[in-house]
């Protein structure tokens, strides 16, 4: 997948993640702020400048981002005429 693919891909992720209806999709919603918490949290151990973590806490805030995208999208399926 070329970079500009990427790129709109990521804008039609982004965009269908706001038009959902997340009072629909109860577990789905917890499940984001579970990761926005997560993610919070991993920001919070950088500040504290005691390790460096060996690159894995930017990896796994990386692969939240990725987990929440793929919540939108299940998200953004479920309320789609795909199904």
């Amino acid at each position: 997948m070329n970079r500009t693919m990427l790129i709109v891909l990521c804008m039609v992720v982004s965009t269908a993640a706001m038009a959902i209806e997340w009072r629909k999709h109860p577990h789905l919603e917890r499940a984001m702020g579970q990761i926005q918490g997560a993610k919070g949290q991993l920001a919070a151990a950088n500040d504290l400048k005691k390790t460096q973590f060996g690159g894995h806490r930017v990896k796994a805030i990386e692969l939240l981002d990725l987990a929440e995208k793929e919540i939108a999208a299940a998200a953004a399926y479920a309320e789609s005429d795909a199904r």
